[in-house]
């Protein structure tokens, strides 16, 4: 699981204490945080649990008036870069700063990672459904999956082949 933070620390408590506090399983896999910068405060609450935590340099790659986006993006390419080429992880699931998370998180994504592989015209699988809330779900629906061309964000786990042969390459700096 590779989390990507910034400087907001009281957001990234609450995220790994729903983490492993709430996700079934999430204890037995390795969790990176990867912090954009160097924030003190958002580091040491990374450093009170047993994650591995990066620090990339918050350089402005496009000159001095890059815009966030670009750190954004830039952040996400280096991040994933390291836990899928260096790493070597064949999967990769993302999470932000400002997450909670379900008891079934870490089975949902067992469960559904063969997906990737069996389909290569699939680019992600989301935990994330902007219909998801329990007022909108109907009992027959709740274990249903359902395939959208809509890039839902939030949760979602993407391949390393995707990664290394299509979007690391070309992913773009803002």
């Amino acid at each position: 699981m590779l989390l990507l933070c910034y400087n907001r620390p009281e957001y990234l408590q609450k995220t790994l204490r729903s983490l492993f506090d709430e996700a079934e399983g999430a204890a037995r896999l390795p969790v990176y945080v990867s912090q954009d910068g160097d924030h003190g405060p958002t580091a040491e609450v990374a450093r009170g649990f047993n994650v591995t935590l990066w620090q990339r340099p918050r350089v402005a790659l496009l000159g001095p008036k890059q815009q966030g986006q670009a750190y954004l993006a830039q952040h996400y390419k280096w991040a994933l870069d390291r836990v899928l080429l260096e790493r070597g992880h064949s999967h990769a699931i993302l999470l932000e700063d400002d997450m909670v998370f379900s008891p079934d998180f870490v089975r949902f994504f067992a469960q559904t990672a063969w997906l990737l592989d069996a389909d290569p015209t699939l680019w992600c699988v989301s935990s994330w459904n902007d219909n998801g809330f329990e007022s909108l779900v109907q009992p027959a629906d709740a274990s249903r999956l359902f395939r959208t061309d809509f890039f839902p964000g939030l949760g979602w786990m993407l391949r390393r082949q995707l990664w290394r042969d299509e979007l690391s390459p070309r992913f773009p700096l803002e």
